[in-house]
């Protein structure tokens, strides 16, 4: 009985982590020269590297519950302001994408969203600085 319980529970968390990839540097590289990020508003592909292990680690399924706001997906994009998590009071979604959608293996729409934060729009939000 204990036993078919743990290979039950290994199964569950084997399909739960099966939608996210955690990448290695080099073919997260790749990806964000592909999508325009060299250079994009002053920034380097270092700076995007670093910044990307520093917040999620590469992981696709990153999730950082907070005080105030959930952040979530490979850059932790806020859902007070990026995107809608359906429980965050007075969320803003300036990305008009769902949260969840910011967790799976497809970075694409996060990437999007990343470019949106870096350009500034959104009326509440702030740059990075990458300094």
């Amino acid at each position: 009985m204990k036993t078919s319980y743990l290979v039950f529970l290994f199964l569950v968390v084997a399909v739960a982590r099966s939608n996210a990839i955690v990448f290695d540097i080099c073919s997260f590289s790749a990806i964000l020269k592909e999508n325009g990020l060299e250079g994009f508003s002053g920034t380097t592909i270092a700076e995007w590297i670093c910044l990307v292990f520093h917040s999620s680690g590469f992981d696709t399924s990153a999730l950082n519950v907070g005080p105030r706001a959930t952040n979530h997906g490979i850059f932790l994009l806020s859902a007070k302001w990026w995107c809608d998590d359906f429980k965050t009071p007075h969320a803003r979604n300036y990305c008009n994408v769902s949260c969840e959608a910011l967790r799976d293996v497809n970075i694409t729409d996060d990437i999007q969203c990343a470019k949106k934060l870096i350009r500034g729009e959104g009326k509440y939000c702030h740059q990075i600085d990458f300094g």
